[in-house]
């Protein structure tokens, strides 16, 4: 659970209650206002992603004091640092805990989770074919590819073949599993649904959310609506950019495609910088303050998988 601290005691604080959870608003100039796990004003759909969400009243007010009180919220699962659930699944390539999947081969310890709305639909014949065919350049990287799809493991085994013929692909397997979610009960626990594209029947059809994982832990989260198909060169660029700035003090800036220059973070020492990497350069601005350092791209960065 995530923790907000507030001043003033908690006899003070106007509080709201949604099922199992009682949350106090958030402090305004004005008094209390507005709901304390957000602030985008009323909202009223349940959802993970931002936590249990309604319409909160602000009828009563009340005036900060000086302690901090503190207030449990529920977890963004898809949040960059969360542990990703551990779903027992169904594949086709087998039942099994999603985390003993996800660190079973120390060689390859990066996850790409996807998702998709259904089977047999247009967009995602096109990104599923996407994956196959890129799934070495993953595996190059120590990542391995998962889908989760809202159909069951005999629809997937069958879409998988049209996958492949359309992709110019040979075989009858994908390289990669994809999880059976006829229930949508995945795919809603992770605040995966858009409310706004739906299916025949008129349920929500789950969006287009891409997760990149380093062992359980999410380090990238990526959200499009169901209309919008995903870039999986992008995905590439991105997996490459996590690595190569892992725990170094480097950043990769707007628009860095490989081998480009890469930024020196601020907690880096300009001399520890010099010493460590390649070709530092300092940039002269306005300000006169020097923080925006670069330096040439370290090897892991300067070709595409």
């Amino acid at each position: 659970m995530a923790f907000l601290a507030m001043p003033g005691p908690a006899s003070m604080r106007p509080v709201q209650t949604y099922g199992a959870y009682s949350y106090p608003t958030m402090p305004t100039y004005g008094g209390y206002a507005r709901p304390a796990y957000s602030a985008f004003g009323q909202i009223s759909q349940p959802s993970p992603l931002l936590g249990t969400r309604r319409v909160i009243t602000t009828a009563s007010r009340a005036t900060p004091s000086q302690a901090p009180v503190y207030y449990t919220m529920p977890n963004n699962p898809l949040k960059i640092g969360a542990t990703f659930p551990n779903f027992e699944v169904q594949t086709t390539k087998g039942d099994f805990l999603l985390h003993d999947w996800m660190t079973a081969d120390e060689s390859m310890p990066w996850t790409v989770f996807f998702s998709h709305p259904a089977d047999f639909t247009p967009v995602c014949t096109t990104e599923l074919g996407a994956c196959h065919n890129r799934a070495a350049q993953f595996a190059k990287l120590g990542a391995k590819l998962i889908g989760v799809s809202c159909d069951d493991v005999e629809q997937h085994h069958a879409w998988s073949i049209d996958v492949l013929a359309r992709a110019k692909a040979e075989g009858t397997e994908l390289n990669f599993p994809i999880i059976a979610d006829k229930s949508r009960a995945i795919v809603t626990e992770l605040g995966m649904l858009d409310p706004e594209e739906k299916n025949a029947a008129g349920l929500p059809l789950p969006a287009r959310a891409l997760v990149i994982l380093l062992g359980t832990t999410v380090k990238l989260t990526l959200l499009y609506p169901a209309t919008t198909g995903r870039n999986f060169d992008e995905v590439l660029r991105v997996l490459v950019s996590l690595q190569l700035t892992a725990n170094n003090g480097l950043a990769t800036p707007v628009d860095w495609k490989y081998n480009e220059r890469v930024i020196v973070g601020p907690p880096v020492k300009t001399e520890d910088a010099k010493a460590k990497f390649e070709d530092f350069q300092m940039e002269t601005l306005p300000s006169g303050k020097q923080y925006l350092r670069s330096v040439k791209c370290p090897e892991s960065g300067r070709k595409a998988p």
